[in-house]
């Protein structure tokens, strides 16, 4: 089980420096929530970096405010340019040996870092996570772990090999967000974060494969992430958006290829997903950016139709596929409706 741990305010002299990195962007009115539930932390030995990437809203002033109300946090204003250059960007300014990220629209449990750093300690790793965030709708309440108790209660830390926990990852088993992991600063600066959507999915197995094992928590209450519409995700399709999908597919698929000869399968089921789920955003005037997606989308369906450890629901989908294109996309929307 995990280790009991007091659950006192840690001090520097027991505890390194985590510095706690969290891009902002014009999130007024989720970022008060955001920035009291990391001060809130049990875990005290924490450097806060806020980077106002540029918000045209009230949001660098507030992180000013936050700044003068407490010693531990600094601000960084800068010209906008992207969620991956903002966390770049607190990596190269941090003074931390140690790394977490929280969006500026989501908040965490008071928890969160006390049990990331506990599982790293107490099983000797590079890294720790947890396997998902919570998700909670815009106007909800997310009903997190309150205490390292809650943490224990949920289970044994485990030990995964970089190989197993990237395979759930590329599964899309475990949460790819970077919010769900501790790392090293050394790590980062050696991944920076890729200008590009889905940097997180193409940054966080590089980590991983480095830290040769990860502490993995089984608790899934941690960190709370808000689903609204102003996210990336949640808005139409793009070329950044399309050659983004592309790139994560091919950049995956050639480092798995490389570190595990012959077993590439899951590198194939996260090609295929991505590009699908682009796709399904697409409508009949986007002609060109479907019939790169849909190429790209083909290479990977042989070898996910053919692999046992992808979700089922995934195979079928790339069965479908030899359908045609607009059969697959009518039959996957039809899929997506019936599965909500």
């Amino acid at each position: 089980m995990l280790k009991p741990v007091e659950e006192t305010k840690s001090t520097s002299e027991s505890f390194p420096l985590i510095s706690v990195i969290i891009p902002v962007y014009n999130v007024q009115q989720y970022l008060r929530e955001c920035v009291s539930s990391v001060l809130a932390q049990v875990y005290s030995n924490l450097e806060i970096i806020l980077i106002d990437d540029g918000s045209t809203d009230e949001s660098g002033k507030l992180c000013d405010e936050f700044a003068l109300s407490d010693e531990r946090i600094s601000v960084f204003h800068k010209t906008n340019g992207g969620l991956s250059r903002a966390r770049n960007y607190g990596v190269e300014h941090c003074h931390g040996d140690w790394i977490l990220f929280v969006d500026s629209d989501d908040y965490v449990s008071p928890v969160y870092v006390e049990a990331l750093w506990t599982a790293v300690e107490s099983r000797h790793c590079n890294m720790a996570a947890f396997a998902f965030s919570l998700p909670f709708q815009d106007g909800d309440v997310a009903d997190l772990a309150q205490s390292m108790s809650d943490v224990r209660a949920a289970g044994d830390i485990k030990v995964l090999p970089a190989k197993d926990y990237i395979d759930n990852l590329l599964y899309r088993y475990y949460d790819t967000g970077a919010y769900c992991c501790l790392y090293r600063r050394e790590e980062l600066i050696s991944h920076p974060f890729p200008d590009m959507v889905f940097e997180d999915a193409a940054t966080v197995y590089r980590i991983a494969y480095d830290a040769e094992e990860i502490a993995l928590i089984p608790c899934n209450n941690l960190y709370a992430y808000r689903n609204r519409q102003g996210s990336i995700m949640n808005k139409g399709v793009s070329y950044r958006l399309v050659d983004s999908a592309i790139r994560l597919g091919r950049r995956v698929y050639d480092d798995m290829n490389r570190w595990y000869p012959g077993d590439a399968s899951a590198a194939a089921s996260c090609g295929f997903s991505i590009t699908r789920v682009v796709l399904l955003k697409t409508t009949g005037y986007d002609v060109k950016l479907r019939r790169a997606l849909w190429h790209e989308l083909c290479s990977y369906r042989h070898d996910l139709l053919m692999d046992k450890r992808a979700k089922k629901i995934k195979r079928f989908a790339a069965a479908a596929s030899y359908l045609g294109m607009h059969s697959f996309i009518a039959l996957s929307r039809a899929m997506n409706h019936f599965t909500r």
